[in-house]
C-alpha cells in the first residue's frame, strides 16, 4: 500500500480521499453527525512519512457513516451517495407523506475498478483475513482493518470489518468496530 501510495503521490491520494468523502459531512437523516475534517491532513501538511502511513489507513480519523459511505461507493459501481436511513413515511391512512430517493454526490472510481475490487474484497472472505465472516451458500465481500491508537507502547487498537453481500450485487453493508479488544490486551 505504501508503493501505491507513493506512486498515487500526495496530490492525488489528496484528491482520492476527499473524492470518497472522507472529512465532509454525509448529509444523513441523524442528528449530530460529525464531518472530522480537522482531523484530517490538508494536502500541504502531508509528508512522505505520512504518505507512507495514510496509504494503509492511519494518520488520519475518518466517522463509521463516511467510511460505510466510501466504501459503498467502492462496491456498487463508483458512485458516491448521500445515505439515509429512512426511505419511507406511510401514515395510517397509507398516503406517502415521505419519500427520500437515493441522491447521487459524484462519480469516484470507474465501474470496471469497482467490478475488480469487490473480486478482491470477496477473495479477504473466501481464503484471507475475513474468512471467519464466510457463510456457506452466500458470496460475501468484506475488509479487515487493524488502527493503532496514540503511543505505540500501549498496544491500544481498533479493530474493524466491513462486510457486505451478496457480491455481485451489493445490497447489504455493515460495519463492526471493536475498541480496544482484550485480544490485544
Amino acid at each position: 500500500m505504501m508503493d501505491i501510495g507513493q506512486k498515487m503521490g500526495k496530490h492525488l491520494f489528496y484528491k482520492y480521499q476527499r473524492d470518497f468523502g472522507f472529512g465532509e459531512k454525509t448529509g444523513i437523516d441523524l442528528p449530530g453527525e460529525a464531518s472530522a475534517s480537522t482531523l484530517l491532513f490538508s494536502e500541504n501538511a502531508i509528508g512522505p512519512v505520512d504518505l507512507a502511513t495514510m496509504s494503509f489507513g492511519q494518520s488520519f480519523n475518518c466517522t463509521a457513516i463516511q467510511v460505510l459511505s466510501a466504501f459503498s461507493s467502492v462496491i456498487n459501481g463508483g458512485e458516491l451517495m448521500q445515505p439515509y436511513v429512512v426511505s419511507k413515511i406511510i401514515s395510517s391512512a397509507g398516503e406517502v407523506t415521505y419519500e427520500k430517493k437515493p441522491t447521487l454526490i459524484r462519480k469516484v472510481i470507474s465501474e470496471d475498478t469497482s467490478d475488480t475490487v469487490r473480486q478482491y474484497l470477496q477473495s479477504v472472505i473466501d481464503s484471507g483475513t475475513g474468512s471467519k465472516a464466510k457463510i456457506e451458500g452466500y458470496a460475501i465481500g468484506g475488509k479487515t482493518g487493524t488502527a493503532q491508537q496514540a503511543i505505540r507502547a500501549n498496544e491500544e487498537y481498533t479493530v474493524t470489518f466491513v462486510g457486505f453481500l451478496p457480491v455481485d450485487n451489493p445490497q447489504i453493508i455493515a460495519i463492526a468496530i471493536i475498541d480496544k479488544p482484550s485480544a490485544y490486551q
